[in-house]
């Protein structure tokens, strides 16, 4: 799923560099990004809830890890377009509370 968003992104990067386009036309352009950051941060987001939800604690510090490169890494490609790094960062740390972040009241070493 991640790859066919991806591959899904490119081709839209490619097709709005290609395209001549009248400032009108940039509001259908933006909505078709904000689209794809949409569903690229629900299929991150989604692979950590399927691929490693699991009750040991380093599998889930890996998601929290995993999560919080990926929303930096995204920081500065949609820092121009605030909404969609807001919507990324919503996205990311969206119920992290109750699955990637619980691992610290399971983790032997927080009882100590």
């Amino acid at each position: 799923m991640t790859l066919t968003v991806s591959a899904l992104r490119v081709g839209l990067n490619a097709a709005f560099f290609r395209a001549p386009r009248a400032d009108s036309d940039l509001v259908l352009w933006r909505r078709l990004f904000m689209a794809g950051v949409i569903a690229s941060g629900c299929g991150w987001r989604a692979s950590g809830w399927i691929f490693l939800s699991v009750a040991e604690s380093l599998p889930r510090v890996l998601v929290v890890f995993i999560s919080a490169g990926m929303t930096a890494g995204g920081a500065r490609s949609l820092a121009p377009i605030h909404a969609a790094f807001a919507r990324s960062l919503g996205i990311a740390l969206w119920r992290n509370q109750g699955t990637s972040f619980s691992w610290i009241s399971t983790c032997p070493a927080s009882m100590a």
